[in-house]
């Protein structure tokens, strides 16, 4: 896999294209401030996308006590009504259905998922940024210090220096991770949790 990712690289690099470290098939959240305005990630559908991943305690995160599985209604308990929503797809099966719902304001952007766009929903990925107040299950937010991050999530991190932007601390898989990316003061920009596969 490590020779697919430098041939990518190799390839991207001869046609002009701007290097990554990483190819997720998922768009990836924007990567500094001045792109705050790009679409968050659209996780692909997986097949953990019915309910949370078994992976090692703690290496998939809940944001504002919100993870992956959480139903609607306790979606709309805990944020209210989206400002948007918007109908994303389904999986090539036509099984399962993605809804983006978005709270602009508060800068939260969830990906539900359903056997049909109406319901019911289970939160499928999140991504949060400024100028959103919700934590992690640690107390991490936008604006903690990533030295802070990386004390709470010590142990946790991928390793891969191929796979992991140097910018971003990344827990889970390739399947289900969390990533909380880094602006240039070394202080958390933004948080998404979701199969980035």
């Amino acid at each position: 896999m490590r020779a697919f990712y430098i041939l990518a690289g190799l390839v991207l690099a001869a046609c002009g294209a701007p290097s990554a470290t990483r190819t997720p098939t998922a768009p990836r959240p924007p990567t500094d401030a001045s792109a705050a305005q790009v679409d968050p990630p659209r996780a692909p559908l997986s097949p953990h996308a019915s309910g949370t991943p078994e992976l090692a305690e703690g290496t998939v995160e809940s944001v504002g006590g919100l993870s992956l599985g959480t139903s609607a209604d306790a979606v709309l308990a805990k944020l209210g009504e989206p400002d948007v929503r918007e109908e994303e797809g389904e999986q090539d099966d036509g099984d399962e259905f993605v809804v983006r719902w978005e709270w602009r304001a508060r800068g939260v952007v969830i990906d539900m998922l359903g056997t049909t766009p109406d319901g019911p929903l289970s939160v499928h990925s999140l991504w949060i940024r400024a100028p959103s107040k919700l934590e992690t299950s640690r107390g991490v937010g936008i604006g903690t210090p990533r030295a802070e991050v990386e004390r709470l999530y010590q142990g946790l991190g991928s390793d891969d220096e191929d796979m992991v932007d140097p910018n971003e601390f990344v827990m889970g898989d390739l399947a289900v991770e969390t990533t909380f990316r880094f602006d240039e003061h070394e202080k958390v920009l933004w948080i998404a949790i979701g199969p980035w596969e």
